[in-house]
């Protein structure tokens, strides 16, 4: 009997060579590293472009601004043309008229369709359906 055919033990068999766990996943760090440039660049490109002034603005664009001032920030929280506040509760009043008013009829609709059976509710239920996964600027 030949003892090619048994099992070595596991001291005495030859090791496999594996790469690190990190270099099996640098490919995936660099698709999120370009991914998340590419997500952030507009949103730093816009508060650089705050801290420039209206010339430098115009003029050819420039990453990082020549001379950087805050007179942009000061104007909008001073300007009396300019009602910052009261954007702010217009934009209040309607998130907050928007998100009552939908769970208020949300759940007389679920209510509905949970303890009623009537004709057509099926085809009702499913165009409910369709319209909520449609975004509404689709609509």
């Amino acid at each position: 009997m030949s003892t090619g055919s048994l099992p070595l033990a596991p001291s005495l068999q030859t090791p496999k060579l594996r790469r690190p766990k990190f270099f099996r996943h640098v490919p995936f760090y660099i698709v999120l590293t370009l991914g998340i440039s590419f997500t952030l660049l507009p949103f730093i490109m816009m508060i650089l472009s705050s801290l420039k002034t209206n010339t430098e603005v115009l003029r050819v664009p420039h990453f990082l601004p020549e001379n950087p001032t805050i007179n942009n920030y000061l104007t909008i929280f001073n300007d009396p043309k300019l009602p910052l506040l009261r954007f702010y509760a217009n934009s209040a009043f309607v998130a907050i008229f928007n998100v009552t008013t939908t769970l208020f009829t949300s759940a007389l609709i679920g209510y509905m369709f949970a303890k009623f059976a009537f004709p057509g509710k099926r085809l009702l239920f499913g165009w409910f359906l369709t319209m909520m996964m449609i975004p509404a600027i689709l609509r």
